[in-house]
């Protein structure tokens, strides 16, 4: 088992010194009946490094009104019954444009694209992709328990409304939160004042990007 609490005891120390009300906003961890449930529901058993993280916390409360930033560099981390209905919702999109109306076919598929090339399946939806994280804009990342030809089951990868280029952000959860936990203990994660009495979590580099976008010059193709 990908044993992840030291990580996210770094993760959790870091937010601690610099966005209490975020670690404050993390839920306790969920039982072992509420996972299976989760389970029972997507249709497929989850990565162990992924229940590890849900049994020590059940993603956030999302009280933004008292500043709480989201843990993913600004994206929220998603409680099991919010994924579950975020799942449900791209779940029905995925049935939508895997049918046989043509039109909308070309409509959801025409520009998806995976970096690498055929780790990701070339598609706008899928009901193998679990989210996890969300930006309030509908897109998020997760684990992908339905990859490409040449990917890995349960890859970390992003998806959703505007992100027609998917990319491997990490080959399992457990590898996502050591690099997470490496960034900040390296700097790589910084605080910004939102200038609404808010306080915005960014990854350092490249600067002042959204973390989908951050992400996929990160880990996307070079230019």
């Amino acid at each position: 088992m990908p044993d992840i609490a030291a990580d996210w005891a770094l993760i959790r120390c870091w937010l601690g010194a610099h966005l209490p009300a975020t670690l404050a906003d993390l839920r306790p961890g969920a039982c072992a009946d509420d996972i299976a449930a989760f389970e029972a529901a997507v249709g497929s058993a989850m990565p162990d490094g992924w229940r590890q993280l849900y049994r020590m916390s059940d993603g956030q409360a999302h009280d933004r009104s008292r500043g709480a930033a989201g843990v993913w560099f600004g994206l929220g981390f998603l409680p099991l019954q919010r994924a579950l209905r975020q799942w449900r919702s791209w779940r029905d999109i995925a049935a939508a444009a895997d049918g046989s109306d043509e039109t909308l076919r070309e409509t959801y598929m025409s520009d998806a694209a995976s970096f690498p090339a055929g780790a990701i399946r070339s598609t706008y939806a899928s009901s193998g992709w679990i989210p996890m994280a969300e930006d309030w804009g509908g897109n998020h990342f997760g684990i992908d328990l339905a990859p490409g030809p040449d990917g890995r089951r349960g890859q970390v990868i992003n998806f959703g409304r505007d992100e027609d280029l998917k990319v491997v952000m990490a080959p399992n959860l457990k590898a996502f939160i050591v690099w997470m936990a490496e960034e900040l203990d390296q700097g790589g994660g910084k605080t910004v004042a939102d200038g609404k009495g808010k306080i915005d979590f960014e990854l350092a580099d490249p600067p002042g990007l959204h973390f989908l976008d951050a992400a996929k010059a990160r880990f996307g193709p070079a230019k």
